[in-house]
């Protein structure tokens, strides 16, 4: 809400060209000094360091991601994800690892973001999908663990296609992308 209220202000203002960042939500507006379209990066999803998985061009609109991929803990040799799932109250168990969410608003993305860590690559891709049936302007990457060192990964056609690889991993046939 901070992003988007901040990006507001700018424009109200006579900005045009920006990119408002807060915490890891992105929202930008217009094309960076070199007149290009703002890249904004994607972290591979590990534990240790920080690497990049991919970058995305963007103009006029939010980038958000969210992951379990740092803040877990090891409680009786069980890694335990930091997302809660509010149905059940206990840690999510699936192989989500990151969601990035493309739309117009940064408080949007990082909710439909948070939501996906919840669903689980399956039901979350199958809810982005429904998403965009309505009308909704709403793109999605999700990145999920291979085992070990390997990641696999689904994403809408759109973001698929402007997408640019810095690491490569397995593409998932998720049941909405059928």
């Amino acid at each position: 809400f901070t992003v988007d209220g901040l990006a507001e202000v700018l424009m109200d203002h006579g900005v045009s060209d920006m990119m408002v960042e807060l915490g890891g939500e992105v929202r930008c507006h217009g094309n960076n000094s070199q007149g290009e379209p703002w890249r904004i990066a994607v972290d591979r999803p590990q534990e240790n360091g920080r690497s990049l998985q991919a970058a995305l061009a963007v103009r006029d609109e939010a980038v958000c991601t969210s992951g379990n991929y740092r803040k877990a803990s090891m409680v009786n040799g069980q890694k335990l994800s930091h997302t809660l799932d509010p149905r059940t109250g206990a840690p999510v168990t699936h192989g989500l690892l990151s969601a990035t969410i493309v739309t117009p608003s940064a408080a949007y993305a990082d909710a439909y973001a948070t939501v996906c860590m919840v669903l689980g690559p399956d039901r979350g891709a199958a809810w982005v999908d429904s998403l965009q049936r309505t009308g909704k302007d709403v793109e999605a990457l999700f990145i999920m663990d291979g085992g070990g060192e390997d990641y696999s990964f689904w994403a809408t056609p759109k973001l698929r296609n402007a997408l640019e690889w810095l690491e490569p991993l397995s593409e998932y046939d998720s049941p909405s992308s059928k």
